[in-house]
């Protein structure tokens, strides 16, 4: 540690004065707690006298300081439960160090050797040592320590990326011979070191180096060198040029530091939709392979149709084709303006450190796209409230792909592939029940499961509700439940409800956000005794022109509340009608009974549109 004031060293003797103002300064500008400073200071063990002792070392800090120069008077402050060093981060060293490598990472991502070696070079060159090797550190510093330490090794590795891409191989190798010293079993030094000497044609020094980190990792670990170094041997066995070579093991080599793989489980018991998935898949694949256009999926459908389940069953079956990284966000009930945080998820994920994250949701979707521009990476999104949430988190490299398990109201993503869910057929519906309930019980009452699914409109979370109640209570008979619905069929929302499932719940939030002219017209749409209408059968009946109900019924469709269906009128010509699914028109009549204000207050609003 070295801390200089208006030119002079003033650099504290004492050790604990030495661990209090690094802890400060590297969060500047930040309270940090004095709970925290004693941790630091004195660990799990703090003598009684430990606050009033920090109280003491603030004051002799502040003194040693303003005798250096007056203008230090303000330089620490104390609020309630802590203290704070107010500096610019840009006094501090570390904090140069990384948004010189946050910069010199984005050059090298864009394809701009030339100034991602001189900057992280600059980077580098602010290190005199190890971090804080002078200082006896705690918990929190030792945190520090260990994110300094890991950024200068990926801005090392970084530059000397670079400088191979440059063609600097000959002034490398010493430095990459003792880096495999000084780190005996980092394999990324070690492919560096075989890239430079194969090109300095020294292919035998190359091979000897791979066998002597295998001999270590086998002896050490009990482990073979990766994948991509064993590929690397077997192309320098094969004569390939550093064209060939560089590429494939450097990309996969600092893909090491930060390969996130945050894809939710697959559903062990998925049912039905093969050939969507099928197509899906076949698609995604040839798009990827081709490499001209980002391929993107949007599921869509009526809440509870399994638009997250479909998503995530895609992304398991295609996540290979991604090995740089699989990023996921559930985004239900967040609102708009999630994508700033979003983002900084994603960044931190990747292996950017917290001072490398930009502030800016724009700098961070300029620094995710950077990111991605080069790699093959995957993002999932679960429910994202608006499509301008969704595009600054989509990957921008061709070799990328977004999956998106769309809410109602998203709107168009575009050049983005559509997909509709449909209800599960009556043997898919069976199958589901099966794998929760037995195959005994359900060929014990196969009519009656067929009608059970029947109730249930084929929606698999309302089977996966049955499922589990019947589960839960492995003699109650499947009849008993339909002889409870046939004596209170109102009642059925309330037995799809059971242990966290909630077809009832899930509706409301499918509705959240609908505007609310169009979730009253729903409601009252639900009182009607035809299956199916068109806008000019409903107009009267919400109270408004076929022009305003058309456009309300287009809304509900949209929001996949309605489902569309062209109908031949007879007249050799088709109509646009709309219709229910049964347990959302049973949602939708309950909403209506508890309208307080009843329908003639729904029409009104209705002939507002």
């Amino acid at each position: 540690m070295e801390i200089t004031l208006d030119g002079h060293e003033c650099t504290p003797s004492p050790s604990k004065l030495r661990t209090v103002i690094a802890l400060l300064a590297l969060r500047p500008n930040q309270l940090v707690q004095a709970r925290q400073l004693v941790d630091e200071l004195w660990g799990q063990n703090p003598p009684a006298t430990a606050p009033a002792t920090l109280q003491t070392y603030i004051y002799k800090l502040r003194k040693m300081f303003v005798a250096v120069s007056p203008t230090a008077t303000g330089l620490f402050f104390t609020r309630r439960g802590g203290y704070g060093l107010e500096i610019e981060p840009r006094d501090v060293d570390s904090f140069r160090f990384l948004d010189l490598v946050r910069v010199g990472l984005g050059a090298m991502d864009s394809g701009d050797a030339v100034r991602a070696s001189d900057l992280l070079n600059q980077a580098l060159r602010l290190w005199r040592g190890a971090a804080l090797d002078d200082l006896d550190t705690g918990p929190v510093l030792a945190a520090q320590v260990t994110r300094l330490e890991e950024s200068r090794l990926r801005a090392l590795e970084t530059r000397i990326e670079a400088d191979l891409r440059l063609g600097r191989h000959r002034y490398l190798i010493g430095e990459l011979k003792q880096l495999v010293i000084t780190h005996p079993l980092h394999e990324s030094f070690h492919g560096h070191l075989m890239i430079a000497l194969h090109q300095c044609g020294r292919q035998h020094e190359a091979l000897s180096t791979y066998q002597r980190l295998r001999r270590l990792m086998i002896d050490e670990l009990g482990l073979e060198p990766s994948a991509d170094l064993r590929r690397l041997q077997q192309d320098i066995l094969a004569g390939d040029g550093p064209a060939q070579l560089l590429p494939g093991f450097v990309r996969s080599a600092r893909t090491v530091l930060g390969s996130p793989a945050q894809l939710p489980p697959a559903v062990p018991d998925f049912v039905g939709r093969d050939t969507q998935l099928r197509d899906c898949e076949a698609w995604v694949r040839a798009q990827v392979e081709d490499g001209t256009a980002r391929p993107v999926v949007v599921v869509r459908g009526l809440p509870g149709i399994g638009r997250r389940a479909f998503t995530t069953q895609l992304a398991h079956r295609v996540r290979e084709l991604f090995p740089d990284g699989q990023f996921h966000l559930d985004m239900a009930g967040a609102g708009p303006g999630r994508a700033h945080d979003a983002l900084a998820r994603f960044l931190r994920a990747a292996g950017f450190a917290e001072p490398e994250v930009p502030s800016g949701t724009e700098e961070r979707a300029d620094v995710f796209r950077t990111w991605t521009a080069s790699r093959r990476v995957l993002v999932s999104l679960t429910a994202p409230a608006s499509a301008e949430d969704v595009l600054p988190l989509l990957p921008t490299g061709p070799h990328c792909a977004g999956l998106i398990a769309a809410p109602g109201g998203l709107g168009e993503v575009s050049g983005a592939r559509a997909v509709d869910l449909e209800p599960l057929t009556t043997r898919e519906c069976l199958e589901l029940l099966t794998s929760v309930v037995g195959r005994r019980r359900v060929l014990a009452e196969r009519e009656q499961a067929e009608h059970l699914a029947g109730l249930c409109g084929g929606l698999p979370l309302a089977i996966r509700c049955i499922g589990a109640r019947l589960a839960a209570v492995s003699p109650w008979p499947i009849r008993n439940v339909l002889r409870q619905l046939e004596a209170s069929p109102a009642s059925l929302l309330d037995l799809l409800a059971f242990n966290g499932l909630d077809v009832r719940a899930r509706f409301e939030a499918g509705c959240r956000g609908l505007p609310r002219r169009a979730f009253d017209a729903l409601c009252l749409l639900a009182t009607l005794d035809e299956p199916e209408f068109a806008a000019h059968q409903v107009a009267p009946w919400l109270g408004c022109s076929t022009v305003a109900a058309d456009q309300v019924l287009m809304q509900l469709a949209q929001w996949r509340l309605l489902e569309p269906r062209m109908r031949e009128t007879g007249r050799a010509e088709s109509e646009l009608r709309f219709t229910f699914h049964p347990l959302l028109r049973l949602f939708a009549s309950e909403r209506m009974r508890a309208s307080v204000d009843g329908p003639d207050a729904v029409r009104r609003t209705g002939t507002d549109g």
